[in-house]
């Protein structure tokens, strides 16, 4: 089922995102992001919360559409957010 195809912008401005599935995922990794930069939640926990139904899952996710692991993004976050 396609969302919304890539091929060029589209009149309504809607996301090109192809999947339903694709979808939901960079949603949930959006909320597993928000969750590693605002709390010390162990990465099982954070996974859990952002609606994946593992640390697997949530890993592979990570590496998929930011090139970095969970643990990865938490720490150049916090690295980041230090220097602020």
């Amino acid at each position: 089922m396609l969302v919304a195809a890539s091929s060029g912008p589209t009149p309504s401005g809607a996301l090109s995102v192809r999947t339903h599935a694709a979808f939901v995922e960079l949603a949930r990794v959006d909320r597993a992001k928000a969750l590693l930069e605002t709390s010390d939640w162990p990465l099982a926990r954070a996974a859990e919360r952002a609606g994946f139904g593992s640390l697997d899952a949530l890993h592979r996710a990570f590496l998929r559409r930011l090139n970095a692991t969970p643990g990865e993004y938490r720490q150049r976050f916090n690295a980041v957010s230090r220097r602020v």
